[in-house]
């Protein structure tokens, strides 16, 4: 048979212990069938399984003892039967306790950030053992519409007349798990040879009024009210104030990087500040496994990166620029790493983001800045867009001002003697309608 222990010793100073401890004895003397000793022996092994303070308490019950019943023998002495003695001992408890505190705690919970549902039910159900409720269950219910940390969801339950303990939990339980399941699905950036997606719009949200609808259209690169007459864009060939970049007026500049001069231009260094374009929510990575080809040398650059010269690949559809965990570690000394939220992905899969950091490198007498993600896996290093046409790695071409011509023979178009020349003219359709002429029809037609 298992050898059972019985529970540690009552901590008196916290009565509030007592009915849980208290069940658990009574568990310990069914499993150990102690309940069919003598009640003597029952009571003896219930006082020392609370401890030294419980002979103190028991002396003040005033029971009756065996020697006080010597001259009468019917019956059991008071101080041997277990059942007297348990209930002296909730009597001594039990009245200990503030029935209007116990109630106070219990309206005065809340579901704390991060608990879950579950526990925040069943420490409501504990709470109310000790309220002596008339109907526990219609509290526990109204506890929960107050208490529960999703106001969206206790509004829900406030519009529900016939609302029940039962049903107020299936819709807090369904609500969490919803809320979690789509939590499990994180938001994904990926960094190479990339589509963007889940970009927020940059221009007017759809949902314009019929006042807003009758404005006139202003031109996204130069912001002046749209005319036919105007064949051109007054921006066209015009460089931007805040991103020197041509094609547009710094007023409509979307653009979120700076450019500053260095003031000492030393060297004739001019130093540049390259936004992070990384907090794109989903991207997409191309060829970062591929091996290096002679074919793509061209697309190929050596920048210096902490004394040490790096080879990147110039990919305009990055992003953001990545360099491996081994290429990392064999910059000496290593640029300090700041922990990132973006997920990479890949066509190989999900790569392992260690964090980013804020490289600075010289090229053509300039100064540059700008962040690079670190990965785990033994990948490509990667320039990103942003930093290839800043460095004019890569020229950006918005649109073509000359038509251009191809290096061929001039082509000759020989038609036959006998053709004619042959056109097709398609009758307007008129509706039924109209079909009749009317005098202002006719009038109209003279014109």
């Amino acid at each position: 048979m298992a050898k059972f222990h019985p529970p540690e010793n009552l901590r008196f100073h916290a009565p509030n212990e007592w009915p849980e401890w208290r069940q658990r004895f009574i568990r310990y003397r069914q499993a150990t069938k102690l309940d069919s000793e003598a009640g003597g022996i029952q009571v003896s092994a219930l006082i020392y399984a609370m401890g030294k303070d419980a002979e103190h308490i028991f002396s003040t019950f005033k029971l009756s003892t065996a020697d006080a019943m010597a001259e009468n023998s019917e019956g059991e002495p008071e101080a041997e039967n277990f059942d007297v003695v348990i209930a002296k001992f909730d009597e001594y408890f039990i009245p200990r306790r503030n029935i209007i505190h116990e109630r106070a705690r219990f309206r005065q919970r809340r579901q704390i950030p991060g608990e879950s549902i579950e526990t925040f039910y069943r420490n409501l159900v504990e709470l109310s053992e000790n309220c002596e409720f008339t109907n526990k269950e219609e509290e526990i219910r109204n506890a929960i519409v107050i208490g529960i940390a999703d106001r969206d969801c206790s509004l829900k339950l406030q519009l529900k007349a016939d609302l029940t303990l039962k049903t107020a939990l299936e819709i807090v339980r369904s609500t969490e798990l919803i809320k979690l399941q789509n939590s499990t699905n994180p938001s994904v950036a990926n960094v190479s040879e990339v589509e963007k997606g889940n970009r927020q719009a940059r221009g007017k949200p759809r949902g314009q009024n019929s006042q807003q609808r009758g404005q006139p259209r202003r031109c996204g690169q130069c912001n002046h009210i749209l005319d036919r007459r105007h064949a051109t864009c007054p921006a066209q060939n015009k460089k931007c104030n805040k991103c020197h970049r041509i094609g547009h007026f710094g007023v409509v500049c979307r653009s979120t990087r700076t450019f500053k001069s260095s003031a000492s231009k030393q060297m004739g260094s001019v130093h540049e500040v390259i936004a992070d374009d990384t907090d794109d929510v989903e991207c997409f990575l191309g060829s970062l496994f591929t091996e290096n080809s002679s074919n793509d040398s061209e697309w190929n650059v050596k920048l210096d990166m902490n004394g040490q010269s790096v080879d990147f690949k110039i990919d305009t559809g990055a992003d953001t620029s990545v360099i491996s965990k081994a290429m990392y570690e064999s910059l000496k000394p290593s640029p300090t790493l700041s922990p990132t939220t973006v997920v990479l992905n890949s066509p190989g899969g999900k790569l392992t983001n260690i964090g980013k950091f804020v490289a600075k490198t010289k090229f053509k007498e300039k100064m540059y800045t700008f962040t690079v993600h670190v990965v785990r896996e033994n990948v490509r290093n990667l320039l990103g867009r942003s930093a290839c046409v800043d460095m004019g790695l890569v020229t950006r071409v918005l649109q073509a001002d000359s038509v251009g011509t191809l290096k061929s023979d001039p082509v000759h178009i020989k038609l036959k003697d006998s053709a004619k020349p042959y056109s097709v003219s398609a009758t307007r359709r008129v509706p039924a309608v109209a079909h009749k002429c009317t005098p202002n029809s006719k009038r109209h037609s003279q014109f």
